[in-house]
């Protein structure tokens, strides 16, 4: 599984970009931590 700022850097956009796709849902939900981190 990519970090949100790997999957930005390796699709060219901003880690902003893709938090926005996922919430739009253009991504699948990401898996979250304990702590809330996002996985």
């Amino acid at each position: 599984m990519l970090t949100t700022g790997h999957l930005a850097k390796v699709a060219g956009v901003t880690t902003p970009t893709v938090r926005y796709y996922e919430e739009i849902g253009l991504l699948l939900p990401a898996g979250r931590t304990m702590g809330g981190q996002r996985t």
